[in-house]
């Protein structure tokens, strides 16, 4: 096929998808730059809602935590309680309120969180969940408000389009003729340049991340078969139910013996000097372990909720096969936190080009369809 049918195919892929599904791209553009600095957002809101939290000595055991709760909340399912690291944020506890299940047993929207000062353990106040700003927008971003698969589907195959387009769009680029007219935008020329000339710039830029949050989101969104695939191609094993051959090693004692956090919290930075600490997971099981999750979700150290022995680090190149490694890689990819706060600004800014590029493709359309907007040397 020459150079110019490959072009012209392109044109057209590029054009019509973008055309059918801009809307859709823009919404999930926007609500993936929303989420993230999630945590961040979600606290400075929790914040404004509760006490301020003067950080203390030493931090309460998940023990008494779990009773405060408890007794707090006497017909609600304890679940586990969850803590960032950051020492002026509170305990979040997760928490089932009564008649939320339906005949099957299924979590309908229940779910609530309970905040507790982590150093005195006073309520300080609770949420229910669906009303939290992660999920709404998670729900909005992943699954468009649909509800069960159907919603994370639909998502999942409009980041593979999305991953086309930017594969076309790379090929179309103006660039790999002049490659310096290529990042130009001629701000005096008439509007129709203008205009295109903003679309080419900003997609070439933002195409290679958009392509890589679109091919994750798409292998995200159909997970149980993108794992088994990804250990096929790669000839990896198959990945096995590890938290299930960890609670083997766990010893239940006594509620009361439950270590303390902030022994959990040193347990895990000596195992890894250089943690950077993302969450604390305490279960309310006393034969599941507690997990220590690093910034990035990369690495995960499970611990003996009662000795505060380290069980498990796993997330270690060494002990991973290719499969897990791309696997693991995913989420990182998606959400820009795999090179830090550098990478998740400029994801933000990523996830806001597609309402910039389906604006301009919009306005292209228009005025090509213009007669008056038709003159020689436009693009």
């Amino acid at each position: 096929m020459s150079t110019k049918r490959i072009r012209n195919l392109a044109f057209t892929i590029h054009r019509y998808l973008g055309l059918a599904l801009g809307l859709l791209i823009t919404l999930i553009g926007i609500t993936g730059s929303l989420l993230v600095f999630e945590q961040e957002i979600d606290s400075w809101l929790v914040n404004q809602q509760i006490e301020t939290i003067t950080p203390q000595a030493e931090i309460v055991s998940s023990d008494r935590t779990f009773k405060t709760v408890q007794a707090a909340y006497p017909d609600w399912k304890i679940d586990s309680f969850s803590w960032n690291g950051n020492e002026k944020q509170p305990l979040k506890v997760n928490a089932i309120a009564p008649n939320s299940q339906d005949e099957v047993g299924v979590y309908l929207h229940g779910i609530h969180t309970i905040f507790v000062n982590p150093y005195t353990g006073k309520i300080l106040s609770d949420r229910a969940e669906r009303f939290s700003y992660y999920r709404f927008l998670l729900n909005l971003h992943y699954r468009l408000f649909i509800p069960g698969d159907t919603g994370m589907y639909a998502t999942g195959i409009a980041g593979l389009l999305l991953f086309v387009m930017a594969i076309t769009g790379i090929i179309l680029w103006p660039g790999w003729r002049n490659f310096q007219a290529g990042f130009k935008i001629k701000w005096n020329a008439h509007i129709k340049r203008r205009n295109f000339d903003l679309h080419k710039v900003t997609g070439i830029i933002a195409a290679t991340f958009l392509g890589i949050i679109a091919i994750t989101g798409f292998l995200i969104c159909f997970y149980n078969w993108s794992v088994p695939i990804t250990h096929a191609v790669t000839f990896s094993p198959q990945p096995n139910n590890e938290e299930e051959t960890l609670v083997v090693n766990v010893n239940p004692q006594s509620d009361s013996s439950r270590a303390k956090l902030d022994i959990l919290l040193q347990q895990a930075i000596k195992a890894l000097p250089d943690l950077q600490v993302g969450e604390i997971y305490v279960p309310a099981s006393s034969t599941d372990p507690v997990e220590v999750y690093s910034k990035s979700y990369a690495q995960t150290i499970y611990l003996d909720p009662y000795t505060a022995k380290v069980l498990k680090i796993q997330g270690s190149s060494q002990e991973k096969s290719l499969g897990d490694r791309l696997v693991n890689s995913w989420i990182p990819l998606h959400f820009g936190t795999f090179g830090g706060l550098s990478t998740r600004i400029l994801y933000v800014f990523v996830g806001l080009s597609p309402t910039i590029l389906f604006t301009t493709a919009l306005i292209m359309y228009r005025l090509r369809r213009r007669p008056e907007f038709n003159f020689k040397g436009d693009p």
